[in-house]
Formats: structure tokens, C-alpha cells, sequence
């Protein structure tokens, strides 16, 4: 009798084991290890298939040119294809995984790039949770036209487990609004034009203060790369 399936989350590459349609360490998606298995296998393959064309090609060269280049040409194939062998042997490794970048510590480390480029100071808001309030000011590109009335905008901003994230965007889905997307990622116009953000794969849950209206918090959502499911 075959034990539990065992998934693989497509982001952190965190293993688990039973029915769970999410991660559980970053709230990503889950696939089955034997189809991430098959995926490097065929990649495997196909470094080996081109590894062995540069030494057949490089042995043809060998015997035009003759015995002198031979001492040159044969070494030169040799480390080439002891390369080729150590990126196969680090691709199928469970090491690469290791390498990854971590998931996100803090909020502020989740937000979106654009964000936190822009974002001038985010400060720890609970002590007892992960969250942050980062300021975005008047003057930045992302709040060109008086998007929110000339005054700077607040991110509120927290890392949440997968079933905090769920509850969170259930609630925002019955208080109202305008629902733009509503996947892996949550995005939406709020009833107070305040924006309203959510990421299953990283975590994060993102509400700002408000701007002058629904076009104008649209208008943001679009500027901020927020609307990328």
C-alpha cells in the first residue's frame, strides 16, 4: 500500500505531506514531487544529449587537425564536459532548493517591488504580530495627479499564515467594493476607496488610506503593479 503523497510548494520548494492544497510555510501552490521529479529528469536529459554532441564534435576536430592539437583539443573537451556534469549533478541536487531565496520575514521584505521602492519608512505596528505601517509620500511618482488628495498615503501591512490571509479576504469580500482580482492574488477597491491587497504566496495583506476615489485607487493599483495575478 503506497504511503501519502508527498507535494512540493512551487515557490519554496517546502515539503509536505497529506491533503493540503496550500503550503503551509509561504501559502504557495502545491504539486506533486513525482511531477517536479519528471520536470528535472527531462531537463537532465537533455544536458547529457548536449554534452555528448560537443565531444563528438570536438573529436571530429581532433582527428582533422592531427596528433599535436589532439594534446590540446581532447583536455579541453574533457573539463567542458565535467562542467556540463556539474550543472546536471547541482540540477538535480536537493541543494539547489537550499540556495533559494528565503520566503519574506517582514511585510515590509513581501512588499511588491515598485512599492517597496518607493515606500520612504516602514515601522513594526504590533509587537505581538507581523505587521508594519510604511508611509509612501505626497510627492512620489506613484501618487502623480493628486491621487490621494496631495497628502502621503499609508500602507498597512502584515504577514499573515494561510487561514489569517483566508479569513482577512472573506471579510474585505462581504464588507463591499469593487473586486478586481480574486486568485492567488486579491486585489480591490475597497468601500472607503481604500485598496485592498492580498498574496496566498507570499502572505502579505495590504490596506492603505484612502484616495480621493474608485479611479483613483485604480489608477494606483495599476501604477503599483498590483494588478499582475
Amino acid at each position: 500500500m503506497s504511503g501519502p503523497l508527498e507535494l512540493v510548494c512551487e515557490y519554496c520548494a517546502h515539503r509536505s505531506r497529506g491533503g493540503e492544497s496550500r503550503c503551509g510555510h509561504c501559502g504557495g501552490p502545491l504539486r506533486a514531487a513525482l511531477d517536479v521529479a519528471e520536470t528535472t529528469v527531462r531537463g537532465a536529459r537533455e544536458v547529457v544529449k548536449g554534452a555528448h554532441e560537443v565531444v563528438r564534435n570536438a573529436e571530429k576536430v581532433a582527428g582533422v587537425v592531427g596528433g599535436e592539437w589532439q594534446r590540446f583539443v581532447l583536455p579541453a573537451v574533457g573539463v567542458l564536459f565535467a562542467v556540463l556534469c556539474a550543472v546536471l549533478v547541482w540540477s538535480c541536487s536537493p541543494l539547489r532548493s537550499a540556495v533559494a531565496p528565503p520566503p519574506p520575514v517582514s511585510a515590509a521584505q513581501a512588499l511588491p517591488e515598485l512599492l517597496a521602492a518607493a515606500a520612504t519608512s516602514c515601522e513594526r505596528a504590533d509587537a505581538g504580530r507581523r505587521a508594519e505601517r510604511c508611509v509612501l509620500p505626497a510627492g512620489s511618482p506613484l501618487l502623480f495627479g493628486g491621487l490621494a488628495g496631495g497628502r502621503e498615503l499609508t500602507l498597512h501591512t502584515e504577514l499573515a499564515a494561510p487561514e489569517e490571509l483566508a479569513a482577512t479576504v472573506r471579510r474585505w469580500r462581504s464588507a463591499g467594493g469593487t473586486v478586481l482580482l480574486d486568485g492567488r492574488v486579491y486585489a480591490a477597491v475597497g468601500p472607503s476607496t481604500t485598496v485592498l491587497y492580498a498574496d496566498s504566496r507570499t502572505g502579505l495583506l495590504l490596506e492603505t488610506s484612502a484616495f480621493t476615489g474608485p479611479g483613483a485607487a485604480r489608477t494606483f493599483l495599476n501604477r503599483a503593479g498590483l494588478l499582475m495575478p
